[in-house]
């Protein structure tokens, strides 16, 4: 007691995560979730065929984050593992046609983007302002282009399918876009290994030769816990 009042020290306390595990069981998670990702890839890439969107590139992320034990967050995991792969295309055609009928693709292959889709995309970004005789929003005045909309997102079971697209800047000034919100990664990892595209130089090389690109990511989220 010090002056009338009581002091209680509080003890602040915290641990590591535990490793991840040794063996074959988390490469067969791993390789699991790799090649159910292919497998959701399937019908996009068909659709982007058959709609003249044309592939270039892949890019692939696998990582781990540490479940943080201490004092103010006790996680209920040790490790919490995610697997991506991220795919770049042109596109020459109709923007807006072609987004509605991969929206179409995506929901009849069992994709959910209520609220969050291309659909919403188009009727509430696209339609009222994009194109040269669509007034600007006040944040974009003097140009309004595709990778100034907000990205697209899906939902099926444990995955989650993000796409973002990009078009030629006639201003001049350097490619807006950078993908972070496509492969964004925590920094406390307890396994990373990727496979990143060099975007710098293949951004120009699709816009050469068309007007648009497209990144579609599909992540497996959580494909291991422990």
């Amino acid at each position: 007691m010090v002056g009338g009042y009581v002091y209680v020290g509080m003890a602040l306390w915290s641990r590591p995560a535990k490793p991840l595990p040794r063996g074959t069981v988390l490469a067969e998670a791993r390789a699991g979730a790799s090649g159910e990702v292919a497998r959701l890839f399937e019908d996009i890439d068909r659709y982007c065929a058959e709609a003249g969107i044309r592939y270039y590139e892949t890019g692939m992320v696998d990582y781990c984050i540490r479940g943080k034990h201490n004092w103010k967050t006790d996680a209920n995991c040790e490790n919490r593992c995610r697997y991506q792969t991220i795919k770049y295309y042109g596109l020459s055609g109709d923007f807006g046609d072609a987004m509605r009928g991969l929206d179409s693709a995506l929901l009849t292959a069992g994709w959910t983007g209520r609220g969050s889709g291309l659909e919403w995309i188009l009727t509430d970004y696209c339609g009222p302002h994009y194109g040269p005789d669509k007034p600007k929003p006040t944040n974009f005045p003097r140009q309004y282009l595709v990778q100034n909309m907000p990205g697209a997102s899906y939902t099926r079971g444990n995955f989650r399918l993000t796409i973002r697209a990009q078009e030629a800047d006639s201003t001049g000034r350097e490619f807006v876009l950078r993908f972070e919100d496509v492969m964004a990664m925590p920094h406390d990892l307890s396994h990373r290994n990727e496979r990143v595209v060099a975007t710098d130089s293949l951004v120009p090389v699709i816009l050469a030769s068309h007007r648009y690109m497209l990144v579609i990511g599909v992540m497996a989220d959580d494909y291991f816990v422990n």
